[in-house]
């Protein structure tokens, strides 16, 4: 989709009951595009901040779940696009801490959450493998 389109279809499920699934839809679609979409950060950003406190509660659960499409490292570079972007500091953010996690721990964390991805599927829940 052309840029414009992407930022109408922000505004047109601007609604907060129905934003995070477009969002869903979006970043299951074009995970690796929207990353290098910086007006499009803005325009969530601005549709985000438009929000009066309850709309943003009402938002959030399937925000959330949309926003887990992206891995850590995604979501750190996204955060740091939309703090340049505002014209925040973020010399003191840009590097991630290292991960300390020994080999054992994460193939444990690895085979339960296989697992977990399976029971989820069985039962037919959404973002299942």
């Amino acid at each position: 989709a052309a840029d414009e389109e992407l930022l109408q279809a922000v505004a047109d499920f601007s609604d907060p009951a129905h934003l995070g699934d477009y969002l869903l839809g979006l970043f299951g679609l074009a995970r690796e595009a929207v990353q290098r979409k910086a007006d499009l950060l803005r325009a969530l950003d601005g549709v985000l901040l438009g929000y009066d406190d309850d709309q943003f509660l009402e938002a959030v659960p399937s925000l959330r779940l949309a926003f887990t499409y992206f891995t850590p490292r995604e979501k750190h570079h996204l955060s740091l696009t939309l703090l340049k972007l505002v014209g925040a500091p973020v010399a003191e953010v840009e590097t991630l801490a290292p991960l300390t996690v020994d080999a054992e721990s994460a193939a444990r964390a690895m085979a339960f959450e296989a697992r977990l991805l399976e029971t989820a599927g069985r039962y037919g829940l959404r973002g299942a493998k």
